[in-house]
């Protein structure tokens, strides 16, 4: 397993990310416990966030720790944690628009793949250049 050295601002500002999401999952929840009756997208929301929660939590433990700090190449760890956990929270987040128009689901859902086709290309362009970098 390839190491690579720790970021601190890579680690600060995914903290500050992952922080966000799941302070907004766990308001979600709340939210929703006090509803009587979930239409299907409102149920949809409430078990996404019982994933992300704890997938986002335990991303948070694993970026303080600073011995898995460190990104592994094999894609397991905090890695792995963050993108199920911020997936299953845009999840919990597109059914919660989908609840209230069909219209805002599909915008929020289409604008958010572009976000992610976005945010891989930029991931890729980042890991060619630290490869580049090494080579060097």
């Amino acid at each position: 397993m390839n190491h690579h050295e720790v970021n601190p601002q890579l680690n600060a500002l995914l903290l500050v990310i992952v922080s966000a999401l799941l302070g907004l999952d766990i308001a979600v929840t709340l939210t929703l416990l006090n509803i009587d009756a979930l239409d299907p997208p409102l149920v949809v929301a409430m078990y996404a966030c019982s994933v992300s929660v704890p997938l986002l939590t335990g991303s948070i433990v694993m970026l303080l720790d600073e011995k898995h700090a460190a990104r592994s190449t094999s894609g397991t760890g905090p890695d792995s944690l963050f993108v199920f956990g911020v997936l299953a929270s845009i999840v919990a987040m597109g059914a919660i628009f989908f609840h209230f128009s069909d219209y805002a689901g599909w915008l929020f859902l289409a604008s958010s793949g572009v976000a992610l086709a976005i945010g891989l290309v930029h991931g890729r362009n980042i890991k060619k250049e630290a490869q580049v970098k090494e080579r060097d």
